[in-house]
């Protein structure tokens, strides 16, 4: 239950910082909100592993997967926009949807790897895992603080009394390009469906699985 609960959170945390985390990206680049993605999950990470090892509740764990969540909002949508900036940027011409099916396969393997690994690295130790991911995080952010670039994007200043309006700007972009149109609005439904039936499978078999394993819970 309290693994849900703090996923839940985490959920939670990603749908409330995503349109003021994208303001960020709109107006200072691509590569400072994933930087800066990268120092926050970084932070999280070891948040976790502080936590458990302090003795922490379920609060502190909450408190963690906010901070998680905000640092994903950073990420989430801002790879994509500096892909196709630099695509176009760089005179591009073939179809984008093959990019991003490439990609989506790419990142697939990647997930399986790092949970088989993942799981393996935990069977020795739980903090293992979290802290080869903080170890993999510290070197994302040097390679991409210095090969990385906003192509084809001119980050402007924004006053912070302007925040409101540029959020309420997004919001209502989301909206009209979104939501309003219903080929999109099948798709964002469907991929809710999906995400969320995923999402709760994906913590909901654990506990079975180690049944059949004839394991015990840690």
């Amino acid at each position: 239950m309290g693994v849900f609960t703090a996923n839940a959170v985490f959920t939670g945390s990603m749908a409330l910082f995503e349109i003021p985390t994208g303001v960020l990206a709109d107006t200072r680049g691509r590569r400072a909100s994933f930087l800066l993605s990268v120092v926050i999950v970084f932070l999280g990470t070891l948040g976790y592993v502080g936590v458990a090892n302090a003795g922490g509740g379920l609060l502190l764990f909450c408190l963690m997967s906010v901070v998680l969540g905000l640092g994903y909002t950073f990420y989430s949508g801002a790879m994509e926009a500096w892909l196709v900036d630099a695509l176009n940027a760089t005179g591009y011409s073939g179809q984008l949807d093959q990019v991003f099916a490439r990609g989506s396969m790419v990142s697939g393997v990647a997930m399986l790897i790092g949970s088989v690994g993942g799981g393996l690295l935990g069977s020795m130790n739980l903090s293992i895992p979290f802290i080869a991911r903080a170890g993999l995080l510290a070197a994302v952010y040097g390679v991409a603080h210095f090969t990385m670039h906003d192509l084809g994007f001119t980050p402007h200043a924004m006053k912070l009394t302007k925040l409101p309006a540029e959020m309420r700007k997004i919001a209502q972009e989301s909206v009209a390009y979104g939501w309003q149109k219903q080929p999109v609005r099948l798709l964002m439904v469907a991929a809710f469906i999906q995400s969320l039936f995923m999402a709760w499978g994906f913590y909901a078999w654990q506990p079975y699985f180690l049944d059949l394993l004839g394991r015990n819970l840690p």
